[in-house]
């Protein structure tokens, strides 16, 4: 994120691990550490007490210019949610999504989006729910939510209500908080924006590529390039696969060649592209960045 702000010091060489430093330049434009000038960016996080004292303590440490972060304890709020039944390996504390319009102050506002399940399972969980379901539904790993209109509306009894036909249905639920917005999104229309599918590439076991085609631009093509740049290029990537880039040896992974093509990659090739990327950022100091 703060790379993309340009707040790299790309002038140190120990910060220009492979083409970190060359993406951010080009022939006509000198490396130059920019001041910031765009808003804050604060993050909310929903952290038990003993987290919270270790994670103030680091960002403390860490000091960001315009970062701020705001911790909420979630453990009163499971107590909401513990006539719950729901499924590994979706935990019900997942749930605690649900409750953000009652946690976060009411000054904090956003746009709701959803983006497209891009595994075809899930769309087999929805017709066992909902009468004639068409679509893909909904991944809710990545979501915005419009606080200020959730609070306008019956919300609780909105999420209530849907948890309990499902689990009156199921008996528990499949997909935690995932399925019960879905059920919510097919009742209440209004209340969803539905927003390009790139803006959630899901990379889990299962994934259907074709459901979300994307193309991640390579070095051998021009980044001016206006079409290709703008269309069709992975957004967010949500990294729900089963195996996390800490449990994998990443030691060679900075030396496969991943540049070959342009053409839109299949869900094998979208992986190691990611855990690519992931280790180079993983690898720069926390003092290349401002």
């Amino acid at each position: 994120m703060m790379y993309y702000q340009k707040r790299f010091h790309c002038q140190q060489k120990r910060c220009c691990l492979v083409d970190l430093c060359q993406r951010i330049t080009n022939k006509n434009t000198e490396c130059l550490d920019k001041k910031l000038t765009n808003g804050a960016i604060t993050f909310h996080l929903l952290i038990d007490k003993s987290s919270r004292a270790k994670l103030q303590t680091i960002v403390k440490n860490w000091h960001l210019n315009k970062v701020n972060f705001e911790f909420y304890d979630y453990k009163p709020y499971l107590s909401k949610l513990n006539w719950i039944l729901s499924h590994p390996p979706a935990d019900i504390k997942s749930c605690t999504k649900l409750l953000l319009p009652e946690i976060l102050p009411s000054y904090v506002r956003q746009m709701i989006g959803l983006a497209i399940e891009q595994n075809p399972y899930f769309e087999s969980v929805m017709n066992s729910l909902v009468k004639n379901w068409k679509g893909y539904g909904y991944n809710t790993g990545v979501i915005l939510l419009n606080l200020a209109k959730l609070r306008s509306v019956p919300w609780n009894h909105l999420w209530m209500s849907a948890t309990k036909f499902i689990m009156r249905n199921m008996g528990y639920l499949k997909n935690a908080e995932q399925d019960i917005i879905n059920l919510i999104a097919s009742r209440n229309i209004e209340l969803f924006y539905e927003i390009p599918c790139e803006w959630n590439i899901q990379l889990s076991r299962g994934v259907e590529i074709r459901r979300c085609p994307v193309t991640w631009i390579t070095k051998n093509k021009q980044v001016n390039d206006e079409e290709l740049f703008y269309r069709n290029q992975p957004k967010i990537i949500h990294m729900n696969h089963q195996i996390k880039p800490e449990d994998i040896d990443l030691k060679n992974i900075l030396n496969i060649d991943l540049n070959t093509s342009d053409t839109i990659y299949n869900a094998d090739l979208l992986y190691k592209k990611y855990l690519k990327e992931y280790f180079k950022y993983r690898h720069v100091s926390r003092q290349c960045f401002y």
